[in-house]
Parts: structure tokens; C-alpha cells; sequence
């Protein structure tokens, strides 16, 4: 009975003991402290029309998650720390505290980025979320004409059909340089009037409104009159047959008269001096290259 007595008393003061151990192990461990937070750097150092260059620092020994984001929306803190977006960038720092330098490039040009950052030390405690200013790449490329309609012999342009011209990037236009347009057989050679000019985006559309029927017509302007948003000037065209071959912007109507006569009486006859006739008359004049003859009808 004593033996068991004893036995029994044995084990509760090896328990005892034992949890004693447990509690100031613990104790030793959970004094030691986990850290502040770190404090974090990014600066943009240099901008082109493609790439970014940014440098980007942190405190403490840690680690530094970070992307270039497009546009001015601040992203959210998940898919930053999950380095969800193509121009994400992870850094370790295991030994100390550190900087590093890395470039972004395939950029769009004359667009708006930022830098987003978050850091960590090395038991995990996060920074607050860093955001430098939103900077805009550069735009050194001046606007390109990359085409044109109508345009050519084929296929051969309506009377009435508009004038468009496509750039390679969004333009505006200058007034004070003026669109000349003008064709090959004498009748049309004018400004483009600014009311038959508008732009949107890249595309530039020129309403002339009749234009002249089996002739060749040109379009030039000069250096500067369309630049991008950020001022870049165009190249001048200049138009017309140059040493035998048509150049720069040119394309051919070709329209029936008959099927236009109402269109020419109100728009253009006057250009061609067909002004002194009246109904009870029959008058005949050269319109363009054609020969054009009005003569009553009995039955109006």
C-alpha cells in the first residue's frame, strides 16, 4: 500500500516538474520579439517612351513585393502580394537591409504608370503599402500617315464619298496649317474649309462634299498640320505628278454625269460659269470635261 502510495506521488511531482520545463521554455521563446514593421523606398529614376527605371529599398534584412501598374487605380493588397500582375517584381533581402534597381520596358508610349510596393521583415510583419506618383512615359515618335481611302485607281472613288486619312497614333489638328486639295484637270484647287474637317482619335475624315467626276484628286498638307497629344508635328505631305508618277495622297473618281446632274446643278455649276440660263431656254456648257445641255421640259 505505501509502495503504491509513493508510485502514485512519484508521478505528479514528474508531471509537475515536466510542465514547469514546458512553461519556461515557452517563456524564452516568447520573449523574443518579432520585429517592427519595415520602412520601404521606391523612386522612379528614369523615363523614356518605352521603359521606366526604378530603384527600390527596404529597412530591415526582409523581402519587397512590387508591379508597375498601368492607369491611376490603386491595386489591391492580395494580388500585389501574390505578384498576380505581369510586371511583378520579388526581391529578397535575407541579410541586411538593401536596395536594388530593375527596368520596365515593352511600355506603352505618352501612358500613365505608377509603382506599387509592399515589404516584409524577415517574421513576416508588412510594411504599409508604398505608391509612388503616377508618371507618364514620353512620346518621341511623331504621327505617322499609315493609310488612306479612298485611295488609288481601285476601286474608283463616288462623288460624294468622304476623305479619310489614318495616322498612327490619336491626332489633332492645326488650323492655321490648312489641308490643300486640289486635282489634276483644272476645276478644284482650295483649302479644305475647317467645318469639313473632324478629327477623333487617329482617324481624320474630310467631308468636301461633290467631289469632280473622272479627275485625279490630291490631298497635301504641311509639316505640323496633324500632331499626337503630346505635340510630336507630322511629316508635310506634298502631292500631285512629280517627275511623271503620282505621289503622295491621291486617288481617281470616276461617276456618271447623268446620274448626278441634280447633285452638280446645286453644287457646282456655278464653278463652271453655267449661271446665266432659265427654263424657256436650252443652254449648253462644259461641266469638267463633259458637255452638259439643260433644256425645258414641256412638262413641269
Amino acid at each position: 500500500m505505501k509502495l503504491n502510495i509513493l508510485k502514485f506521488v512519484g508521478f505528479f511531482v514528474l508531471v509537475a516538474f515536466i510542465a514547469s520545463c514546458d512553461q519556461e521554455a515557452f517563456e524564452e521563446y516568447s520573449s523574443v520579439p518579432a520585429g517592427t514593421a519595415p520602412t520601404i523606398s521606391v523612386t522612379i529614376d528614369s523615363v523614356t517612351d518605352s521603359a521606366m527605371t526604378v530603384s527600390y529599398s527596404i529597412s530591415v534584412p526582409g523581402r519587397i513585393s512590387l508591379a508597375l501598374i498601368e492607369g491611376v487605380d490603386t491595386p489591391a493588397l492580395a494580388d500585389l502580394e501574390l505578384r498576380t500582375f505581369e510586371t511583378s517584381v520579388y526581391a529578397k533581402f535575407d541579410d541586411a537591409a538593401g536596395e536594388e534597381t530593375t527596368t520596365f520596358s515593352d511600355l506603352d508610349p505618352y501612358t500613365q504608370y505608377f509603382v506599387a510596393a509592399i515589404g516584409y521583415n524577415t517574421d513576416g510583419v508588412a510594411s504599409e503599402m508604398f505608391l509612388t506618383d503616377v508618371t507618364r512615359t514620353l512620346d518621341l515618335a511623331e504621327p505617322v500617315l499609315s493609310g488612306y481611302s479612298p485611295s488609288g485607281q481601285s476601286p474608283r472613288a463616288l462623288s460624294n464619298q468622304p476623305i479619310v486619312l489614318t495616322f498612327s497614333e490619336p491626332v489633332v489638328y492645326d488650323n492655321t496649317k490648312g489641308i490643300h486639295f486640289f486635282t489634276y484637270w483644272p476645276g478644284v484647287d482650295v483649302t479644305v474649309p475647317e467645318d469639313s474637317i473632324s478629327v477623333s482619335g487617329n482617324t481624320v475624315t474630310i467631308s468636301y462634299g461633290i467631289l469632280p467626276f473622272n479627275n485625279y484628286c490630291f490631298i497635301e498638307y504641311a509639316e505640323g498640320a496633324f500632331k499626337d497629344l503630346s505635340g510630336n508635328p507630322c511629316e508635310e505631305v506634298v502631292s500631285g505628278v512629280i517627275g511623271g508618277f503620282l505621289e503622295g495622297i491621291w486617288f481617281r473618281t470616276e461617276t456618271d454625269p447623268a446620274t448626278q446632274l441634280a447633285v452638280i446643278f446645286e453644287n457646282f455649276l456655278g464653278s463652271y460659269t453655267c449661271t446665266d440660263f432659265s427654263n424657256s431656254d436650252s443652254t449648253s456648257v462644259d461641266w469638267g470635261p463633259y458637255g452638259v445641255t439643260i433644256s425645258e421640259d414641256p412638262d413641269v
